[in-house]
């Protein structure tokens, strides 16, 4: 029999700032309130006016998505109303929680399901404001193009999995191929993830019964293993290593969502594509000793609707100015996007990000 998690409190004064958005210290520990209030708030918040944020208590967690994300930088602030008293919990630890107490993992998932509707709307919010119509821009994909047995399905490229708006009844398991996740805009989409094999999605609509806030349509050729909610709660009963797996998931495409909504607030193009390339590299994971490029899996199109950007003269002069950049090739094998010098494309984005942010402080348009 497994010994029981040793898990040590620890106290916080009122008005102790807990966690910092932006400080370097999230990789591998969230909180669960013992006792006490605290309030959570970040950049989003202040975006959409929701300058209160969350006032959370005892049973409450804060911290996960940095933490199951795996990332230094903390996307939140947390700040102790009252005196309080929280219980670490290391990310090590995680699998271990879970087994001994499935209530938590059922809690952090439904915290990480609001969280990534609230960023979704925030993201279309911010950019509906910015967005123009798109010229040329090929019909929508309507209806189901699935063929195979119910477990396990294909879709055609370009194929619509499921649309935003509609009840979910199934989470898919990504077999092979790949998926995108778009949401619309005003006229266009914006583009929220491209997903790979071994990937879940469609989840969010299973856990709080809502409405899709995103559409799904297969990126390429692809197969898909559908689970309906019976057989999606079984998994998650018997299973704690896919909870595991979801958690890290969920966690990832929060923080990626978190990063899209701090670049929609970039008013240049320029920077808004520069910003969006070191995002990408960001959620990559570490190369090889001794490798300098990294192919992304997307191009042009796709960088700019990830932006939230829609075709026009300054989108273009922006991209025709990357296209000069020695470090990036912009149309690589396949029409992919390829960096060839990432360290020194990192130093090179994260100089316009802070570029980008002090005029943005200073209330000017960026040239």
């Amino acid at each position: 029999m497994e010994e029981p998690l040793s898990l040590v409190p620890v106290t916080y004064r009122k008005g102790a700032y807990i966690i910092i958005e932006g400080a370097n210290n999230g990789a591998g520990e969230f909180f669960i309130i013992r006792d006490g209030l605290v309030r959570i708030f970040n950049e989003i918040s202040e975006i959409i006016e929701d300058a209160e944020g969350d006032i959370i208590g005892a049973g409450e967690l804060f911290g996960v998505v940095s933490a199951m994300a795996g990332r230094a930088s903390r996307i939140e602030t947390a700040l102790a109303l009252t005196d309080v008293v929280l219980i670490p919990v290391r990310r090590s630890q995680f699998l271990r929680l879970i087994r001994q107490n499935a209530s938590v993992a059922m809690k952090i998932m439904l915290l990480f399901s609001k969280r990534m509707r609230y960023l979704n709307e925030a993201l279309a919010q911010n950019t509906i404001k910015k967005a123009s119509p798109a010229a040329g821009r090929p019909p929508a994909v309507s209806g189901y193009t699935a063929t195979g047995e119910k477990l396990v399905r294909a879709y055609a490229a370009g194929a619509l999995i499921f649309a935003e708006g509609e009840r979910g009844e199934e989470v898919f398991i990504i077999k092979s191929g790949s998926v995108k996740i778009v949401k619309g805009n005003g006229g266009s989409e914006i583009l929220l993830a491209i997903l790979k094999p071994g990937d879940i999605f469609g989840e969010m609509a299973l856990l709080d019964s809502a409405a899709r806030t995103a559409s799904a349509v297969a990126y390429e050729e692809c197969r898909l293993m559908a689970l309906d909610k019976a057989n999606f709660n079984l998994v998650l009963e018997t299973q704690p290593q896919i909870i595991e797996r979801l958690t890290t998931l969920l966690a990832e495409r929060i923080w990626i969502s978190y990063k899209q909504n701090l670049n929609a607030r970039i008013p240049a193009p320029l920077g808004r594509l520069y910003d969006m390339l070191l995002i990408s590299l960001e959620k990559m994971p570490p190369a090889p000793e001794g490798v300098l490029a990294r192919t992304l899996d997307f191009g042009v199109g796709e960088l700019v609707s990830m932006a939230g950007l829609t075709w026009g003269s300054g989108v273009e002069t922006a991209v025709d100015e990357m296209r000069r950049n020695r470090l990036l090739d912009m149309n690589a094998a396949g029409g992919k996007i390829r960096i060839l010098n990432a360290k020194e494309f990192s130093n090179q984005a994260v100089y316009y990000r802070k570029k980008q942010k002090a005029e943005i402080g200073k209330g000017r348009q960026p040239a």
